[in-house]
């Protein structure tokens, strides 16, 4: 039992892959992704090293269309004011926070506001800046969008 203790405690206690692995160990890939030279990879602090493998990882692991939206929404991110950064991030949290079926809600509800054509989407936007109930507006687009689907007929089953 106190060895299963002892190799538990050392396994928690035994820097991060990241933080062991030198300039030499990354792939060519990885060093290009990542971006930086020997010198600097080395002087990186160890969290540091491990966040810029884990993203250059995730980025190697995109199809060309998600890097495509991967650099629309960073030039995005980077042309944002810090209140809009801080609104983002916030927002984000409370998506994040929102039980699963809350999520899926809003999920489904971004669909149906994004299959609609370009003109329906300006007057929706133009009452949701005037509206005083925002969540009337929300409840009211998804009841429209439950009421569309029921009325499409449903492929059959196959048996």
């Amino acid at each position: 039992m106190i060895r299963l203790l002892i190799v538990m405690l050392l396994i928690l206690a035994s820097p991060s892959r990241a933080a062991g692995t030198s300039w030499g160990d990354l792939s060519r890939a990885q060093r290009k992704v990542i971006g930086l030279s020997e010198s600097r990879w080395e002087a990186l602090p160890a969290a540091r090293r491990e966040r810029l493998l884990r993203g250059a990882e995730r980025w190697l692991g995109m199809s060309p269309e998600e890097r495509r939206r991967a650099r629309r929404n960073l030039r995005l991110w980077k042309e944002m004011t810090p209140g809009e950064r801080r609104f983002v991030r916030r927002k984000f949290k409370e998506y994040q926070a929102l039980p699963a079926r809350k999520k899926a809600r809003l999920r489904r509800l971004k669909r149906w506001f994004q299959n609609l054509p370009p003109e329906r989407k300006r007057r929706i936007r133009q009452r949701w800046r005037q509206a005083k109930d925002k969540k009337a507006l929300l409840r009211k687009g998804l009841h429209q969008a439950r009421r569309k689907r029921a009325r499409q007929p449903r492929p059959a089953q196959r048996r």
